[in-house]
């Protein structure tokens, strides 16, 4: 007798489908792209935390000494805003 290799990647597993995805994965259609949007999200996130933070704060700093020279340049609507 002699042996014949699976045919198929290596690495694959015998019965997955073609292009190497589990059918588990492949099956779940929207609710895996949901998941990788917010993955992806959460991973943007978590890498530009202090750009994020700087920006907030920086908000904050600036919007309180930005109103009065708003009021006095006549843009009275986005003074009181900051009001």
């Amino acid at each position: 007798m002699s042996y014949e290799p699976a045919r198929g990647a290596p690495d694959q597993p015998v019965g997955a489908p073609p292009g190497g995805a589990p059918a588990s994965v492949s099956n779940q259609g929207g609710a895996a792209a949901l998941s990788d949007s917010i993955n992806g999200l959460v991973v943007w996130i978590a890498r530009h935390w202090l750009a994020l933070f700087n920006i907030a704060w920086g908000a904050y700093v600036i919007l309180p000494f930005l109103a009065p020279l708003l009021m006095q340049a006549g843009y009275t609507t986005p003074a009181r805003v900051i009001y």
